[in-house]
């Protein structure tokens, strides 16, 4: 959930709102010399009433973005990778020489929203990605940023145990054990080696909470003794049988929702009839999935010895035996 001020709120509820689009990039902190941090805007901020210290340098020449691009599968446990692109007019050739003068290709970058009379300091993040890419039109009058989300970590090759550092076989097998966010920061920040920073750890220790309710006990024990995927492997032997998808916040860091059961006990606000209704409402049922089978023991053919057979009678019982 994204956090907004009540100012923000107020202009947001306005029937003619304008929308400002603010589009900065951040020090490049994997290069020698980091570029400096510079903003771009689609509109002159003091000219809308936006107050309070603004950041500097900043230029009204961001053309307004279209958005991040992004799909979230819940049955699957998968989300794509998201893609923001922002393009910058350049009237006096400043972006070229900034590009020319700085390694970019890695850089952090946000895209944040705010409206005109509001203070800067209310202005919302709406998401933080990272360049790989910069296009120059035809003419080199604007360029193209393009960026990703922290996902993009999760495509490398995990080749050696995090453990010992040497290569991942049947005789140096990595032994990942916990609850289903537990494993996730493990590959994340061991197996990929990426900063605390970049995960949502809170979010995801919070899931174990006792509150939530979701894990009491830790009942996953992986035993990997050949390279993978990281995204993939997290996707299929996570996310999926758990009942988790991935998410990237705003603020850039990996995180996980879990599905949940409808809240008991609704009280109806309002009774539909035929007297009431123009016309009957249609829906679909998503698949129901009631019964699973864990193959277990694979042998050095790719079969498997045994298997685990786990059914929910009561929806068994409703539905019959659906999907697995």
């Amino acid at each position: 959930m994204i956090t907004t001020a009540s100012d923000w709120n107020t202009a947001n509820a306005a029937l003619g709102k304008q929308p400002i689009y603010v589009f900065s990039i951040l020090p490049n902190e994997a290069v020698s010399s980091p570029n400096p941090q510079v903003w771009y805007s689609t509109a002159v901020l003091p000219g809308f009433g936006v107050t309070g210290t603004l950041p500097s340098p900043i230029t009204p020449w961001l053309k307004t973005p279209q958005g991040s691009t992004q799909t979230i599968d819940p049955v699957n446990g998968s989300s794509s990778i998201g893609e923001m692109q922002c393009e910058v007019v350049d009237l006096d050739g400043t972006i070229r020489t900034y590009i020319g003068a700085n390694v970019l290709e890695g850089a952090i970058c946000t895209l944040s929203v705010g409206y005109p009379g509001i203070a800067w300091s209310s202005f919302c993040l709406l998401h933080t990605y990272q360049i790989y890419k910069i296009l120059p039109s035809r003419d080199y009058t604007s360029w193209l940023f393009c960026s990703r989300d922290g996902q993009m970590a999760g495509k490398q090759t995990v080749s050696y145990n995090p453990m010992n550092g040497n290569l991942l076989t049947a005789a140096n097998p990595w032994v990942v054990m916990g609850t289903p966010p537990e494993i996730i920061m493990q590959v994340w920040l061991w197996a990929l080696g990426q900063p605390l920073s970049t995960i949502d750890w809170v979010g995801l220790t919070a899931l174990d909470s006792a509150a939530e309710g979701f894990f009491p006990a830790r009942p996953l024990c992986f035993v990997i003794t050949q390279p993978f995927e990281a995204k993939q492997w997290l996707e299929t032997e996570v996310f999926k049988p758990m009942g988790m998808y991935p998410v990237v916040l705003n603020t850039g860091q990996y995180s996980a929702r879990c599905a949940r059961p409808p809240a008991a006990g609704p009280s109806p606000v309002f009774t539909f009839d035929g007297t009431n209704t123009i016309g009957l409402p249609q829906w679909e049922r998503m698949p129901i999935y009631n019964e699973i089978i864990y193959q277990v023991d694979q042998d050095a053919g790719g079969g498997y010895g045994n298997y685990l057979t786990y059914i929910e009678g009561t929806s068994v019982s409703q539905y019959g035996c659906a999907g697995q």
